[in-house]
């Protein structure tokens, strides 16, 4: 299970988004504190902050709704995509050695409230 909280920042020159995932056997297992910002080159750019990374990391889009990181000690990817009205699809991938990323993760997420 997972939830986001998406908001406006800084009169609108950022979104942030508060993710979480869950599951019934072992709870919390993963917070996420992420900044969405145009970068100097005008790409986007996320900056990521969970438990799993050492600090804040840069990932910056390399095509449409895909971000990779440039730094850090492994590779890894968010896809961040807006499939329709209200819903985010939010996936993590990574790989702990030489190989490309797969997905590790993902998030089918609809708004309520």
């Amino acid at each position: 299970m997972a939830r986001m909280a998406v908001s406006s920042a800084i009169r609108g020159r950022a979104v942030t988004l508060d993710y979480e995932a869950t599951n019934d056997h072992n709870g919390l297992q993963h917070i996420e504190h992420t900044v969405l910002v145009a970068g100097e080159a005008g790409r986007l750019e996320l900056h990521v902050a969970c438990l799993e990374l050492p600090g804040v990391v840069r990932f910056t889009q390399t095509k449409p709704g895909e971000f990779t990181a440039y730094e850090g000690p492994l590779v890894a990817r968010i896809l961040l995509l807006l499939p329709q009205p209200g819903a985010i699809s939010y996936a993590w991938w990574w790989s702990r050695d030489e190989s490309d990323p797969r997905e590790q993760s993902r998030a089918e997420l609809r708004r309520t409230g």
